[in-house]
């Protein structure tokens, strides 16, 4: 039976009442046979639990820190009501006394039946009910006001941070029976909170349209209508006054201080002015520049790689660049943790700013160990021989950038990284930790079709750039047709010695029994050969090749060939059999094979058909690819392709299969493959000695995963043509396009390629291709 209320109490324990009772959240505990008698410790026979809805005895027993047996005093009592209300679950707790019986009267908090969140379009009803679970504000969890008001507090936040400041909400809850409540938050999201103005105070060296060119944001104005820049974000005005202080101190005001920042906004909330008060001080010069510490490698080459003298204007950007010379040279020498901090302080003179730079190399680090994860079709070794550390060398950070870029450029690698790891217990060891994430390596392509000109087509092609593990390419592909039949077989290993000497193997055989698809001046070829190339590394970047071909060539003519080709034929017959050549140069910078982002690419070859055949000609192409990161989601891409053929000796007229061709989605978009040039005596492409592509591209930002890494959304702009020789070329007959074009490099086709584009100078007679579609090619 109940004795005493805690309303019934003696007056002394009053103490104990006022921190445990606060309206709902109040308890009432009396474990006194009658009022006004002093707490006497018991011992507690057994506990009961009233009140319980959902929650179970055993689950209140086990929060509860009293159990039978246990003699318990006033400590304990507020232990127990300390360890209950913590559990949050309970909204009231009442405990009694009865003889030696503890009974424990609760009241459930409310469980939520229903959460609805009205209004809040920008921040994602749904995505946001999902990260309100995670915080206990969800429908089936247990109500507390506590977390509601967080809640709200949190949405306003967000809606500050986007710069929505005229936010209101509504939060309403709904009892309901069972012990359960309906919660609404109605939110009213407002217009953005523009910035109306932003005031510089104080500047008298530089204008205030300069200054404010510094920061990311805008006062409001048609040239920030698409975009964010003229919402206002305290975390974009710190970023920007720290730009501000980088801009004075990289120019000698060493000085230069914020003394403070108002941010007002107009009693409506729609707008919001910035005023910042600024003190440039005075721009100073350098003076004595000292080194303290072991500099390790000498004074003399610390000082060579220093961005400054003295009598200089100081800046700060160039004294920390300095100092990450510094630092990169010491960890080129093994010393992976070395640091280098640039300190200036008061030099001789008003204006006169000395710089010490302190320097702490520490202790000399080689590798122990290099470790390779996520390699799981690539054997070990395979990506080890790019490595251009061993395990036991002196740590050097440029040998592991170079590690990196080499890795990277392998086209089974999609992604990369590799992090040192110090070794537990030791300063001079580290680990290598190399991480991959594989590209699917090959492709397959099948295809069985139907042709008015060719009859039934079956066409194959298998493709694999990291054969069996090996780094090794191979690559077959067979089509025939009733008209046709082709075999193309190549084998590429690039380390075909130990000491990274590459070879290539490849064989070929071409039959055809109808007009050329390609070069439309009706003729076919009958061909077969192969060849073999050796490349020869220079460097980490540069390299040579040199090899040699046979190929047997029928050409055969019909009614309607054109003249060209009619000469060509009674003047050096219809049979060849060339021996070729080959040589070339290439330096490759770029920091991966696929979606190259930074880095470049030259390469020029040359190809000789010796006079140990019938046809004496050669072929001379140069070939140069840059990439620029335009920060770090965008991209800009150019690319220049030249070639020039001609003969030499007795031969007369270069073989109609070896002059260039242009147009199509490998040289300019928006024209017909092969369509570019001079023409024949029919008025078809014939092709030419010289040709001259140029290709630009911008990458832009998709939001896809992955981005830039096996898709890109680019706008491009190409121009080139092909000339009968190099005294022919002139610029007004360069045809060009501009438009957009998307690139995906898919598991199963390869890199496919999508382009539409808009012709540029384009003459009567071009055939124009504005849709261009293509896969299984390289990049």
């Amino acid at each position: 039976m109940k004795l005493v209320s805690w309303a019934r109490c003696s007056k002394h324990l009053a103490l104990l009442a006022k921190p445990l009772r606060h309206g709902a959240l109040g308890a009432v505990l009396c474990l006194f046979p009658f009022a006004g008698q002093s707490f006497t410790a018991f011992v507690v026979d057994d506990i009961q639990v009233e009140g319980l809805q959902r929650i179970t005895d055993s689950t209140v027993l086990n929060y509860l820190p009293i159990s039978v047996g246990e003699e318990i005093d006033e400590a304990a009592v507020q232990r127990a009501v300390r360890a209950l209300y913590g559990t949050e679950f309970f909204k009231d707790i009442e405990l009694f006394r009865d003889g030696n019986l503890v009974i424990v009267k609760v009241e459930e908090r409310p469980t939520i039946a229903k959460l609805e969140i009205d209004g809040a379009k920008k921040l994602g009803g749904d995505e946001l009910k999902k990260n309100l679970e995670g915080i206990g504000l969800a429908e089936g969890r247990i109500f507390r006001q506590s977390i509601l008001d967080q809640v709200q507090q949190e949405i306003r936040n967000q809606y500050f941070s986007n710069g929505r400041y005229g936010v209101e909400m509504e939060a309403t809850v709904e009892e309901l029976p069972g012990n359960r409540v309906n919660v609404t938050i109605d939110v009213d999201e407002g217009r953005v909170t523009n910035i109306k103005r932003i005031n510089i105070v104080g500047n008298t060296v530089y204008d205030d349209d300069l200054l404010l060119e510094q920061f990311t944001l805008r006062e409001q104005s048609w040239r920030t209508a698409m975009s964010s820049k003229d919402q206002y974000s305290q975390q974009k005005l710190l970023g920007d006054l720290e730009t501000l202080a980088a801009f004075y101190q990289d120019r000698g005001y060493v000085r230069f201080g914020i003394e403070g920042v108002e941010v007002s906004m107009s009693p409506d909330r729609r707008d919001i002015y910035v005023t910042v008060n600024i003190s440039e001080g005075e721009p100073h010069v350098i003076g004595n520049i000292t080194f303290e510490g072991d500099t390790v490698i000498g004074e003399e080459k610390m000082r060579s790689l220093l961005l400054m003298k003295k009598g200089d204007s100081y800046s700060r950007q160039r004294a920390r660049s300095s100092a990450q010379f510094m630092t990169d040279a010491l960890a080129n020498g093994g010393y992976a943790f070395a640091d280098v901090e640039p300190q200036p302080r008061q030099g001789e003179g008003e204006n006169v700013v000395d710089l010490n730079y302190v320097f702490d190399a520490g202790k000399r680090v080689y590798v122990r160990r290099i470790d390779i994860v996520g390699n799981n079709k690539t054997n070990d070794e395979t990506l080890r021989r790019e490595m251009r550390l061993l395990e036991g060398d002196w740590f050097s950070q440029a040998r592991i950038k170079r590690s990196q870029a080499r890795i990277s450029r392998l086209p089974y690698v999609e992604d990369m990284n590799l992090d040192t790891v110090p070794v537990p217990g030791t300063k001079d060891q580290v680990d290598l930790r190399v991480t991959v994430t594989e590209r699917a390596p090959g492709s397959v392509q099948l295809g069985v079709g139907f042709s008015g000109s060719q009859g039934f087509l079956i066409n194959g092609s298998v493709s694999h750039s990291n054969f069996r593990g090996t780094g090794s390419s191979i690559s077959t592909s067979v089509s025939s047709s009733e008209t046709s039949e082709v075999i193309n077989l190549s084998y590429t290993n690039p380390y075909h010695t130990d000491d990274g000497i590459g070879r290539t193997l490849s064989g070929f055989f071409r039959r055809s029994d109808a007009l050329s698809t390609t070069i439309a001046s009706n003729f076919t070829t009958d061909v077969w050969g192969g060849a073999v190339s050796y490349r020869f590394p220079l460097s980490e970047t540069n390299s040579w090749s040199l090899g040699g071909g046979f190929r047997e060539t029928a050409l055969k003519t019909f009614g309607t060939t054109s003249d060209e080709v009619n000469a060509f034929t009674l003047a050096h017959g219809t049979l060849f059999r060339t021996y070729t050549v080959t040589a070339g140069w290439s330096k490759d910078t770029r920091n991966r094979a696929f979606f190259a982002t930074r880095g470049f690419q030259h390469r020029i070859n040359a190809t000789l058909s010796t006079p140990l055949g019938d046809l004496e000609y050669y072929r001379l192409g140069y070939d140069f690819r840059s990439n620029f990161e335009i920060g770090k989601i965008s991209s800009f891409h150019a690319r220049v392709d030249i070639g020039y053929s001609d003969v030499y000796g007795d031969t007369r007229f270069l073989p109609p299969y070896e002059r260039y061709f242009a147009g199509g989605p490998e040289s300019i978009r928006g024209y017909r493959a092969s369509s570019l040039g001079p023409r024949d005596s029919n008025g078809n492409a014939f092709g030419g000695l010289l040709r001259t592509v140029g290709r630009f591209e911008l990458a832009i930002p998709t939001g896809f995963k992955n981005n830039n890494r096996s898709t890109r959304l680019v706008t491009f702009f190409d121009y080139g043509n092909v000339f009968n020789s190099t005294s022919d070329f002139d610029v007004d007959e360069l045809r060009g396009s501009y438009g957009l074009g998307f690139y995906w490099l898919t598991p199963i086709l390869g890199l496919m390629k999508f382009s539409y584009a808009f012709p540029v100078n384009d003459q009567a007679g071009d055939e124009l291709d504005r849709f261009q579609f293509t896969f299984g090619v390289n990049f």
